[in-house]
């Protein structure tokens, strides 16, 4: 298997010291995305790692069933599990050096019941969820 590693601080909160880990499991014709943003201190990597593979298990397990995906979930993982560069088009396409300065819609913390975990969710003003647009939208 190959694996294509990109992390990128994101400098508009450097307060938080955030990072995003993206990672991109390439298995003969196909791509299977996973990510995390995280602190600094965090593993970026595992959770990302983790998701990659259960995309390439779900395709795996799709293709065998012998039956069209229902979810546009599952026509992704379906869809780029067999169009990987569709997939990798897209990323070189979305390669920038300037991005623009995230506005939110949300920043919010949820309180955890164990001590050692902490959860936070952000939306930016512009953000279209992944289950928007059709099966050739490369989500990751």
């Amino acid at each position: 298997h190959d694996f294509c590693f990109s992390d990128r601080h994101l400098n508009s909160y450097p307060e938080m010291n955030l990072r995003i880990g993206v990672v991109l499991g390439l298995k003969g014709g196909g791509v299977f995305p996973g990510s995390r943003v995280g602190h600094v201190a965090d593993d970026l990597w595992s959770h990302g790692l983790v998701e990659a593979w259960r995309h390439r298990m779900i395709f795996q397990h799709l293709e065998n069933a012998g039956r069209a995906p229902e979810t546009i979930v599952d026509q992704r993982i379906m869809f780029f599990g067999r169009n990987k560069e569709w997939a990798l088009e897209q990323v070189r396409r979305a390669i920038k050096t300037d991005w623009p300065d995230p506005k939110l819609r949300l920043l919010n913390q949820y309180e955890s019941e164990a001590a050692k975990y902490y959860l936070w969710r952000a939306v930016c003003h512009d953000y279209i969820g992944w289950d928007r647009g059709d099966v050739a939208r490369f989500v990751y």
